[in-house]
């Protein structure tokens, strides 16, 4: 097994909206899963170039592998459709405090009336984020590496540009985690996978997926709220049911996708 890890500098505020909080667009302070996985599958689409028109309808029809063999430069779809498929763990984590605040948003609801509404937003800074995605494919991992070096990308939405200073493969060791094992990890993982918690920590509902995604999962972050801000923590407990994880190092498990709920 491999990892890519990536460094990425916030180049000012993002907004990663929870699901359904509509009136009061509440925030995430770290990227869940489903925008990790969006953010790479974006950099490989720009990295290869936009597809041409008279390619799109062969990209509906064609499979991914295919495409590229032929020299094709990938759907947007396709290019997550590969990393769905390609990215066996990702994890994202601060290294640094995250600080959340809310605002006053106006804006135009009808240019023609000239009618306006104002409703609270939340947006949240660090000055770095670490990015992880597991993969038994190197090659692959390579490319994503070098997309996200090179490419000019964004966290979540076109407000919120980034800087990726770094992006390397590192190798990384499966793990099979049984019932009642100690396990201490500064990356995110399902709520349900661990008892007896003893990291401070913070709860969030996301979305594993990002093609399709419907249900909503609850996780444990590395975060713990002091003084107005999240700091980075570590999770630490016992494993309440067996799973799947990738060690990147002694604190770092990344939990392996699609576990099955408890």
């Amino acid at each position: 097994m491999y990892a890519l890890t990536a460094r990425v500098q916030p180049c000012g505020l993002y907004s990663l909206r929870l699901p359904y909080t509509h009136q009061s667009a509440l925030v995430y302070p770290l990227p869940p899963p489903s925008t990790v996985l969006g953010l790479v599958a974006n950099a490989l689409y720009l990295h290869r170039g936009p597809l041409p028109a008279f390619q799109k309808t062969l990209a509906k029809t064609e499979p991914y592998s295919e495409l590229l063999a032929r020299g094709f430069a990938p759907a947007p779809l396709a290019c997550l459709a590969e990393v769905e498929t390609k990215a066996r763990a990702v994890a994202a984590a601060p290294e640094g405090k995250v600080v959340v605040r809310s605002a006053m948003v106006k804006a135009v609801t009808d240019l023609a009336k000239g009618t306006t509404n104002a409703l609270p937003r939340q947006f949240a800074h660090t000055r770095t984020l670490r990015l992880r995605v597991g993969s038994a494919d190197a090659d692959w991992l390579q490319r994503c590496a070098e997309a996200l070096r090179q490419c000019p990308l964004t966290l979540g939405d076109s407000e919120s540009p980034i800087h990726v200073e770094e992006a390397r493969v590192l190798p990384a060791e499966p793990v099979e985690v049984q019932p009642g094992e100690v396990v201490e990890t500064a990356c995110y993982l399902p709520y349900a996978l661990l008892s007896d918690c003893r990291g401070v920590g913070s709860a969030f509902f996301v979305h594993e997926r990002c093609a399709g995604a419907k249900e909503l999962r609850l996780y444990r972050f590395p975060l713990a709220h002091r003084g107005g801000a999240h700091e980075p923590c570590l999770l630490s407990g016992r494993a309440a049911q067996p799973f799947s994880a990738f060690r990147l190092g002694p604190s770092l498990l990344c939990v392996a996708r699609d576990q099955p709920p408890s």
